[in-house]
């Protein structure tokens, strides 16, 4: 029911609900009134003919029903990544996410950090992470360089072969416990003294770029045959210099902004004077991994 107040002057106010009307003179409010009329009219004709479809789908398996959302969402605008991630069961990655969640396997840089709603933590958010950041490192670390997704081939063989999801677990825990190790702000963290509001305003550290730039450096030295304790003393080195803001000038901040190290390129195009973390762009970012990964045989001299 539609609820009308009106006043007829030569000033009058013509309201319908929070619409309202200025009318000047007589002629026009009449017009303007049996108008509005006429179009709430067609509106409720139109409604009474039309119907909505409403498919339900009965699932009693709580992961199955977990799947069908996330096949219907796959085409559906507006649903985040984290949401997929952890309702996902067919990317071996998702498993893979989804057991590392899990309370009883949850390592502890994870613990009560995880952000499960949005995909980017930032501000006041107290979380470390989202959840589909997790997944992005878990691929960084245990997938070719360059590749956005696991083969087919590959997926196929994880369906099969339980082990090949314990790997990535494995392997994106050792990096975890290289983190926690090596940053002193992430020990902080995990012992309650520091919030991750408090690591991302004075550490790179609390940057999901700079995070992924460390799982491909892994991933890297790993592959070139260099240990876990060669790749955590390089942590430790890199540990001392991520306080932002980047200051030219400073012994640190020359060394993120290449200063006396010959850069060409896109390496010169990585970190600007005032960031506060490495750019983003995917060529960046697989430069820094390369320069990075080259200063484990040939440090420059601020490490």
């Amino acid at each position: 029911m539609v609820n009308w107040e009106f006043n007829c002057s030569w000033n009058s106010i013509f309201k319908i609900k929070r619409l309202e009307i200025k009318i000047y003179d007589v002629s026009f409010f009449a017009v303007s009134y049996w108008g509005v009329v006429w179009e709430l009219i067609l509106i409720q004709q139109r409604l009474e003919k039309e119907s909505v479809v409403i498919d339900l789908i009965i699932e009693d398996d709580q992961q199955a029903a977990r799947q069908v959302f996330v096949d219907v969402a796959d085409k559906a605008e507006g649903i985040k990544k984290t949401i997929l991630s952890r309702f996902d069961q067919r990317q071996v990655v998702h498993r893979a996410l989804q057991a590392m969640l899990d309370p009883e396997n949850m390592h502890p840089l994870l613990w009560d950090r995880v952000e499960n709603q949005v995909d980017n933590v930032s501000g006041k958010n107290l979380n470390f992470i989202a959840a589909s950041k997790i997944a992005q490192l878990i691929h960084e670390i245990n997938s070719t360089p360059g590749t956005r997704k696991f083969s087919k081939s590959f997926e196929e063989r994880a369906l099969v072969d339980p082990t090949i999801e314990e790997e990535l677990i494995t392997e994106t825990a050792t990096f975890f416990d290289l983190l926690l190790q090596n940053f002193e702000d992430l020990e902080k963290m995990v012992e309650g003294d520091l919030s991750p509001v408090d690591i991302r305003r004075q550490s790179m550290i609390g940057s999901i770029t700079m995070l992924r730039v460390l799982a491909g450096v892994y991933r890297t030295l790993k592959s070139q045959g260099h240990s876990i304790n060669d790749i955590g003393a390089l942590f430790s080195k890199i540990s001392k210099h991520c306080g932002v803001p980047i200051s030219s000038g400073t012994v640190s901040g020359d060394l993120w902004l290449g200063k006396d190290q010959d850069l060409t390129g896109v390496q010169t195009e990585v970190f600007s004077d005032g960031a506060k973390a490495p750019s983003a762009r995917a060529q960046t970012v697989k430069a820094l991994i390369e320069r990075i990964a080259g200063w484990i045989d040939n440090p420059p001299a601020a490490l």
